[in-house]
């Protein structure tokens, strides 16, 4: 299949892309628990992150940051994976196993960037109240 090689061709790329991708979320994720850490201890902007703000409150900052960095490792590592079981598909003759690598890479694509989306919002988010209150 012509359209299969081609995709093998780029399979660097989108892993380049998708390891670039989740360097993007911890950084999102370190800026948001900052941002919210700054809008409960400084300003008392409790609706920056309500939730993480419960967390915080309760368990203080070191407990809720650690889960959320556990689970962003968590979730790199089934990434690679998913990586791994699928690129051996893109390699197998068969071509529907071909189709099934190459939907499930760009399936990981797509969530990493839906993760991003969300989170790059919450920063947004906690960016835009913390600067009301300054």
């Amino acid at each position: 299949m012509p359209g299969m090689s081609i995709f093998k061709k780029i399979l660097p790329d989108y892993k380049q892309f998708t390891e670039y991708s989740v360097y993007l979320l911890i950084l999102l994720i370190i800026i948001d628990v900052i941002s919210t850490y700054i809008g409960i201890t400084y300003f008392n902007a409790y609706e920056a992150n309500q939730k993480t703000a419960q967390l915080f409150n309760t368990f203080g900052l070191i407990l809720p940051s650690a889960l959320k960095f556990l689970i962003v490792i968590l979730f790199g590592y089934i990434i690679k994976l998913a990586w791994k079981n699928s690129e051996s598909l893109l390699y197998d003759p068969n071509g529907w196993m071909n189709s099934i690598g190459v939907i499930s890479s760009l399936n990981i694509i797509f969530i990493i960037l839906i993760l991003n989306v969300v989170y790059l919002i919450i920063v947004l988010n906690n960016i835009n109240i913390l600067y009301r209150f300054i």
